[in-house]
């Protein structure tokens, strides 16, 4: 052997040394890199005082969502990453408050009290639990769906496009009209309003996919873009901004599903347009909610709440010491957040308010029942209801105008303390990871997917008490089933 062959051979053995060395640190790159600059620019720019195990625990609700996606990307799993996004979400909730939010105890009485730290550590150990005991009921399969498949008849696939095509433009019509979801009275709105929104959406679904996967016609395009302005339009009409992030977040779980990517550009912009929208909601709630002026068109509300917006703006960036940002910025994190609610929760359960058992879930079991059957029905909001008005949230003469929802995670604290956490977050992942299972077992299916992403829009709702969780969730799946059922079948797989 030469001289450059032994060089060559010495050469090649260092290189495949250094690689080596390399891919633990690639691999500990990819699965923690983007928790630790998260969590370091929370850090940085936090306005709170943070202890070693509140920033650990904070991490570690970021590291469970990421890595479990970057795990999904890579090994190419079937469907949506489902525990990432409920496991990101309860990092939204319940993390980036610590560091920005203003810990003030919610209740209706003003005061300057704060939550203690104390409560605030044991709240993120609460989120850290419950996202644990949730991806441990993910993994249990109580059913076998692999040989049944949701498709479309075969025979005439341009009548099923077609009726699809209806759907949503049926859809869009009917949202127009607000009086249309008491057309069988107060027993059925919840059902209509189901038909009023969840119909359109999965019709916009459909099209979506097909034009993610290249097949989508010039007509199904400017019906998902006519869908797209519909809502937007509505939404602001209305007063509600978070229709237009639900809108983004449908389109972004089509794409993630079809791209297998998180849409990042798209997801920042809808987040933008929230945060300068939310600047002048409340001024537009109170000239079109809490007022007689009702008469005012729908471009005009719409008017007023953008330059409403823009006013508010113009003011908080004009001002040279940037509080008025800061304070804005703050406001908006806090919508999305439910640690201070939880650690008024913590603080006073069960010393002031005992655990209550099974009580607040009524609704999870007679949700279903409807209500020309029964018409004294306990509300959904029973549950919201009883926390606002236990742990001094909201005075009760005030509980029909104001509702404020406290997600099932410390639902489950209020009912049955730490157990209920693991229990009821058990309980929830098998019920996700079924459902899962059933619609996303073969993604490139078409009818199947479709519906998970319906259902996983609503399972994103980790604010919502159990029982609207359960029921609005199920209900909107057997809505979107009941539409298709002039166009499709139930078949065996070969």
């Amino acid at each position: 052997m030469t001289n450059q062959q032994v060089i060559g051979v010495h050469s090649d053995h260092a290189t495949a040394m250094i690689s080596v060395r390399q891919a633990p640190l690639t691999k500990l790159t990819t699965y923690f890199g983007v928790p630790c600059i998260v969590t370091g620019i929370l850090l940085f720019t936090s306005v709170n005082s943070v202890s070693l195990i509140q920033i650990i625990a904070s991490f570690a609700l970021l590291a469970f969502p990421w890595v479990s996606y970057r795990r999904w990307v890579k090994r190419n799993k079937p469907g949506l990453p489902v525990f990432a996004l409920i496991a990101g979400l309860h990092w939204l909730y319940f993390a980036v408050a610590v560091f920005w939010g203003n810990r003030l105890i919610p209740v209706w009485y003003l005061t300057s009290d704060r939550t203690s730290d104390d409560a605030v550590t044991a709240v993120l150990f609460m989120a850290l639990l419950g996202v644990v005991a949730f991806g441990l009921g993910l993994r249990i399969r109580l059913f076998q769906f692999s040989s049944w498949t949701i498709a479309r008849r075969k025979s005439d696939e341009k009548g099923f496009w077609d009726y699809v095509r209806l759907l949503l433009i049926s859809g869009v019509a009917f949202s127009y009209l607000p009086s249309a979801i008491y057309l069988f009275g107060e027993s059925g709105r919840n059902w209509m309003l189901a038909l009023q929104s969840t119909v359109p959406l999965f019709a916009a679904v459909l099209l979506l996919r097909k034009y993610f996967q290249g097949s989508a016609t010039r007509l199904d395009q400017a019906l998902i873009l006519f869908y797209v302005l519909s809502r937007i339009l509505t939404g602001l009409g209305s007063g509600w901004s978070g229709s237009i992030f639900y809108l983004g977040l449908a389109i972004g779980l089509v794409y993630l599903l079809e791209r297998r990517r998180i849409p990042t550009i798209a997801l920042i912009l809808v987040l933008v347009a929230v945060v300068f929208l939310q600047t002048g909601k409340s001024e537009f709630r109170a000239q079109y909610w809490y007022s007689d002026n009702t008469n005012d068109a729908l471009f005009d509300r719409i008017n007023f709440w953008l330059e409403g917006s823009i006013q508010e703006w113009q003011e908080i960036l004009s001002d040279p010491t940037g509080e008025k940002l800061i304070d804005q910025l703050r406001s908006s994190i806090l919508r999305v957040s439910l640690l201070t609610h939880a650690a008024n929760v913590y603080e006073q359960t069960p010393e002031i308010v005992p655990f209550q058992g099974g009580k607040l879930y009524e609704f999870a079991i007679i949700g279903f029942i409807p209500r020309f059957v029964w018409t004294d029905k306990p509300s959904g909001n029973d549950a919201n209801r009883f926390y606002q008005v236990a742990y001094s949230v909201t005075p009760e003469g005030r509980l029909y105008s104001v509702s404020i929802a406290i997600g099932y995670l410390i639902e489950a604290y209020i009912s049955f303390g730490w157990a209920g956490i693991v229990a009821i977050m058990f309980m929830i992942g098998i019920m996700i990871g079924t459902l899962n299972r059933v619609f996303f077992i073969h993604s490139t299916e078409l009818i199947g997917p479709s519906i998970g992403i319906i259902a996983v829009l609503s399972l994103l709702r980790v604010e919502t008490q159990m029982g609207l969780y359960v029921v609005s969730t199920i209900q909107s799946v057997i809505v979107t089933l009941l539409v298709l059922l002039p166009t499709v079948a139930l078949r065996r797989r070969r």
